[in-house]
């Protein structure tokens, strides 16, 4: 279930932390289950705070240098709205919208 918020959440740590990381890693620093940390790798990787993963030692790197919420809330944005990625729930300026 990957949503702003837990999008947000997971970038904000990792790259405060700077370190490689992996499934079981963002499991732990996240709070969420082997699938969703997954699903996380998957997003990060494409909307570029992390790269792909290293074959040899399962891990990926944090590419980003700061953390820009406005920047990375644009950036999903955009994945979203070209089909890369699909979130569980809609953006914070639409909820309004979905609740009526």
């Amino acid at each position: 279930m990957l949503t702003h918020d837990l999008i947000l959440d997971a970038a904000e740590r990792l790259i405060r932390d700077r370190v490689p990381v992996g499934t079981t890693a963002v499991q732990r620093k996240v709070r969420v289950g082997f699938a969703t940390a997954g699903q996380l790798l998957f997003a990060l990787e494409d909307i570029g705070i992390l790269s792909a993963e290293d074959p040899r030692s399962r891990r990926r790197t944090v590419l980003a240098a700061t953390f820009d919420r406005a920047a990375v809330v644009t950036v999903v944005d955009a994945a979203v709205a070209e089909g890369r990625m699909k979130l569980d729930c809609c953006p914070s300026s639409n909820r309004q919208e979905a609740d009526q």
